[in-house]
C-alpha cells in the first residue's frame, strides 16, 4: 500500500474533482458512509445502546463529521453534535452539511472563543455554558467522533480545539471509545520522525479511519497510541485508480502482501532452489554467526553452506547438521584474513548469494579481508550485515567505489548507518538520511530502527512495521540477515527476498511474544517460530 503525505492526500481530493467530476460533497458523504459502517460493527447495529458525541471542525475534516451525525441521527436519539470553532471561517462543503443538518436536528452545539473564555452554545445560541458543560453529555457506552481537524494541521493545537482535544481524551479515560476520522486531531504527520514526536497534544483514538491510503508517518511506532487501529477507507474509489493519482513509490507493507510462503514444486531439485553461503565467525562472535545461519534454514532455499575459520567449523557442525560448514586451512587463526580469499574462490559460485559479516570481528587483517573480497565478489549478490559493515565504514574511499552496485544489499541498524554514512543525527530522521544515503550510493539499503526501511536499487521504499515484538536485542539482526540471505536466493528477486524476509520477521516476532508471555522474545524464541 502507498504511503501518502498530506499533501498528495489533497493532490489525490483534487484530482478526483477535476479529473473524474467527483464532486467535493460526494467525497464527504462516502467518508461519512464509510466511517458509518465501522460504527456498524462496533455497535454491532444495537445503536440505542450507545451514547454518540460528534466533536466536528470548520474544515473539510468537520464536513465529514457532520455527514455522519445525520446519518447517526436517523439510527439514534442518543446523539450530540459539537460544532468546534469560528463558524465565519467555515468551509463551503462544511457548511452546507451543517445547513442541512440543522433542519432535521436539535441537538447541535457550539463551542467558541469568546473575551470571557470558552463558551458552549445550544443550535439557536440562547443558552450559554462553561466548556466543562460538555461533560454532562458522557454516560455509560459513550462513542466520540474525532472530526476537529484533518491532515493538513502542523504544529501546536490552537484554542478551543486544543482544550476540547483534552476533554475527550479525559473522557476516554472514563470508558469512552474514541473514532478519528483521516487522522487524530493534533497528530503531526510527516516522514520525519522528530517532527511527527513533536506532538504533544493530541487525541488518542481506539480506531481511527484514514482516507485514499495511510498518511505518512503513521507508521512510527510512537504514534500508535494516537492511532489506535487503523482502518484505510478508500472511499468507493478502485484503488487502482487512488493510486495513480499520485506518484509516490513509497510503501508500507501489509499483512496482505503474502498469504503464505511460496511454494515450492513437488518435483523441484534442491539444486533448482539456489546457495545461500555465509563467511563470518569470530573467537568472541560466533553466536551470530549460528543464528544468521539458523534463521537461513528456515527458508526454502536449497543449500546454506558456512565458510568457517578452521578453529570454529566444529561448532558449526554440531549445533547445525542441516549446514554445510566448510572449515579454511586458518589452522589456530582466530580472525579473517586476506590469505582467506583464494580459497573462498575455490568454494563460492556465481550464482551464491553470500551472506557477509556476521560476528566477523574488526580486526585490521579482517579489514583489508573485507576491502579485497567486496571487490573481487561484485558480481554476486551479497548482504552486507554486522561487522561487514563496521568494516567498511572505516574504509570511505570503498564507500564511495561501491555506488551503483545492484546486487549489494547493506542491512545496518541505526549505530551501524551513523558510522557507514557520517550521520549522526540520523535517529532523528531514519527515513530521510536512509534516503540520501540511497541517493548517493544506488545501493540496495536495509535500515533497521524500531521499523525497518528498504531503500531498493530500483527507486521504490518499502516501510515495515509488522514487528509487534521490541527486537532490540542483540542477534535480532542476525536473523534478518540470515532470512534475506536464503530467500534472496530461494526467490532469486532482491526486493522480493527483503519483503519476505521482513514479512518472516514480523509473524515470527509477533508470534513469539504471545507465546512467551513478552514484549521482547529471545532471539531463539523467534527463530522458533519461523
Amino acid at each position: 500500500m502507498k504511503i501518502i503525505t498530506p499533501e498528495e492526500s489533497k493532490l489525490i481530493d483534487s484530482l478526483l474533482q477535476s479529473k473524474f467530476g467527483i464532486d467535493s460533497l460526494i467525497l464527504m458523504e462516502n467518508a461519512a458512509r464509510d466511517t458509518l459502517e465501522l460504527l456498524s460493527k462496533i455497535t454491532n447495529n444495537e445503536w440505542n445502546k450507545y451514547n454518540f458525541l460528534v466533536f466536528s471542525g470548520t474544515g473539510n475534516n468537520g464536513g465529514d463529521g457532520i455527514a455522519l451525525a445525520r446519518h447517526l441521527s436517523s439510527l439514534t436519539s442518543n446523539l450530540k453534535v459539537f460544532i468546534v470553532g469560528d463558524t465565519n471561517k467555515t468551509t463551503k462543503e462544511t457548511q452546507k452539511n451543517l445547513e442541512i443538518l440543522s433542519k432535521i436536528f436539535e441537538n447541535i452545539f457550539f463551542i467558541q472563543e469568546t473575551n470571557e473564555g470558552i463558551k458552549v452554545y445550544n443550535k439557536d445560541k440562547t443558552t450559554e455554558k462553561e466548556l466543562n458543560h460538555i461533560y454532562e453529555h458522557f454516560s455509560t457506552n459513550t462513542i466520540i467522533i474525532d472530526a476537529l481537524v484533518g491532515v493538513g494541521v502542523k504544529g501546536e493545537l490552537r484554542s478551543p480545539i486544543k482544550e476540547v482535544v483534552e476533554i475527550i481524551n479525559n473522557l476516554k479515560e472514563k470508558g469512552a471509545k474514541v473514532i478519528s476520522i483521516d487522522v487524530p486531531s493534533g497528530l503531526n504527520l510527516s516522514l520525519k520522525k522528530s517532527e511527527v514526536l513533536k506532538t504533544t497534544t493530541a487525541v488518542k483514538a481506539d480506531k481511527t479511519i484514514t482516507f485514499f491510503s495511510i498518511k505518512s508517518g503513521m507508521f512510527f511506532r510512537e504514534v500508535q497510541n494516537f492511532l489506535g487501529e487503523l482502518v484505510v477507507s478508500d472511499l468507493k474509489i478502485p484503488r487502482s485508480v487512488l493510486e495513480s493519482l499520485v506518484e509516490s513509490k513509497v510503501f508500507l507493507l501489509t499483512e496482505d502482501h503474502f498469504t503464505r510462503y511460496p511454494e515450492k514444486d513437488i518435483i523441484g531439485d534442491k539444486k533448482r532452489y539456489g546457495r545461500v553461503i555465509f563467511i563470518g565467525g569470530s573467537e568472541k562472535y560466533t553466536g551470530a554467526l549460528i543464528l544468521g545461519l539458523k534463521a537461513s534454514t528456515k527458508t526454502g532455499v536449497g543449500y546454506t553452506i558456512a565458510i568457517t575459520l578452521e578453529k570454529y567449523d566444529s561448532i558449526v557442525k554440531s549445533q547445525l547438521p542441516e549446514v554445510i560448514s566448510i572449515p579454511l586451512p586458518s589452522r589456530d587463526r582466530g580472525f579473517f584474513s586476506k590469505e582467506d580469499i583464494k580459497h573462498i574462490k575455490e568454494i563460492v559460485k556465481p550464482d551464491d548469494v553470500i551472506v557477509f559479516g556476521n560476528g566477523m570481528g574488526t580486526k585490521e587483517e579482517t579489514k583489508e579481508f573485507t576491502t579485497e573480497f567486496l571487490e573481487l565478489f561484485k558480481e554476486n549478490i551479497i548482504v552486507l550485515d554486522a561487522d561487514g559493515i563496521n568494516n567498511l565504514a572505516s574504509n570511505r574511499e570503498l564507500i564511495k567505489n561501491l555506488k551503483n552496485q545492484e546486487k549489494l544489499i547493506i542491512t545496518p541498524h541505526l549505530r551501524e548507518f551513523k558510522r557507514l554514512s557520517g550521520e549522526e543525527n540520523a535517529d532523528e530522521d531514519p527515513f530521510g538520511k536512509g534516503l540520501k544515503f540511497w541517493q548517493e550510493t544506488k545501493v540496495n539499503l536495509v535500515l533497521k530502527d524500531n521499523i525497518m526501511y528498504f531503500y531498493s536499487h530500483d527507486g521504490e521504499i518499502w516501510i515495515s512495521n509488522m514487528n509487534k515484538s521490541n527486537l532490540a536485542k542483540g542477534g535480532s539482526g542476525d536473523i534478518l540477515a540470515g532470512l534475506i540471505g536464503g530467500n534472496v536466493a530461494f526467490t532469486k528477486d532482491i526486493k522480493k527476498g527483503v519483503l519476505l524476509s521482513f514479512f518472516m520477521l514480523g509473524k515470527a516476532s509477533t508470534k513469539a511474544q504471545e507465546k512467551y508471555l513478552t514484549s521482547s522474545p529471545s532471539p531463539v524464541d523467534i527463530i522458533n517460530e519461523l
